[in-house]
């Protein structure tokens, strides 16, 4: 009985990724302090490994995320499947990134800034560059921002995997999730908008307060209505409902972040009927709402 228990929580484990945006540099609007210090990434990190959560997310371009993960794992003989994402141009610098990772294989690599991936050509190109890399790399996927990037790109079976942006708000993504293909696995990252759906109205950028108003208003309604223990497990059961998202990557800034995830994960699931409530509820808004880029 034991040993099915925990198998059953290591399996709802396997679907956290670690973000280590800010283990490099300040990430995300409620980020104050900065980057992480090292004492707190050991303490991060040993927590992850105690409580099933194997998969970190990093990137070439958050500047020395890569180095401290690498050098955690070799200080305390310990590994990660490791998802790391390249912009097109840097492709070729897997080698210098397993170095400072401090690997020969990694999970996944993911292409950054899919939007300059045009023509067949250029996929061809990735492609080619890549194949040096073959017995380094398990997948290829790409960290997508809009749908039509997707339907580019899942016509060349070479990707694998698709990291997208998905909330409660981004209803962009619903039918393409609807009608996935089996062969591919969707991750889902900025499922609290980047912090903005429970950051306090200060930090709100100026030019988005009128549809934040009306946006923490039905948060709150719903959260209520659901019996939820706050915004961010309504937030977060909204996410983990969809069968066809396959894995969650969830950003920290400090222990206490990475030590709620066991709560958050553990909590009822919402149901068919919660789901058609929060979409009737949920307002629509603006594409620049949903674009961090743009605030």
């Amino acid at each position: 009985n034991k040993k099915i228990i925990e198998k059953k929580i290591k399996e709802k484990f396997d679907k956290i990724i670690l973000g280590t945006a800010q283990l490099g540099f300040q990430y995300g609007i409620n980020n104050q302090n900065k980057k992480i210090k090292k004492k707190d990434i050991t303490d991060i990190l040993n927590f992850a490994k105690k409580n099933y959560i194997n998969y970190l997310d990093t990137a070439e371009g958050y500047k020395s995320s890569e180095k401290r993960i690498g050098e955690y794992c070799k200080n305390y003989k310990s590994s990660f499947n490791i998802i790391t994402k390249f912009n097109t141009n840097k492709i070729s610098k897997i080698r210098l990134s397993l170095k400072k990772l401090n690997l020969k294989k990694i999970f996944s690599v993911l292409i950054h800034n899919p939007s300059q991936i045009k023509t067949r050509f250029d996929v061809i190109n990735i492609k080619k560059i890549l194949s040096k890399y073959k017995s380094n790399i398990s997948f290829i996927g790409a960290s997508i921002n809009s749908p039509k990037e997707y339907l580019f790109l899942k016509k060349h079976k070479f990707f694998k995997i698709f990291q997208i942006p998905y909330n409660i708000l981004d209803i962009r993504w619903n039918k393409l999730l609807k009608n996935k293909k089996k062969s591919i696995e969707i991750h889902a990252r900025s499922i609290f908008l980047q912090g903005l759906l429970i950051t306090d109205q200060k930090n709100c950028p100026s030019k988005l307060k009128k549809e934040f108003n009306i946006v923490i208003k039905k948060l709150s309604y719903l959260r209520k209505k659901l019996n939820r223990f706050d915004e961010k497990d309504l937030l977060f059961s909204y996410v983990n409902k969809n069968s066809n998202i396959k894995k969650i990557v969830i950003g920290i800034e400090n222990i206490d972040q990475i030590a709620q995830i066991p709560f958050y994960l553990l909590r009822k699931d919402l149901t068919n009927s919660d789901m058609r409530l929060v979409k009737r509820k949920m307002p629509k808004v603006s594409n620049d709402f949903l674009t961090p880029s743009n605030w």
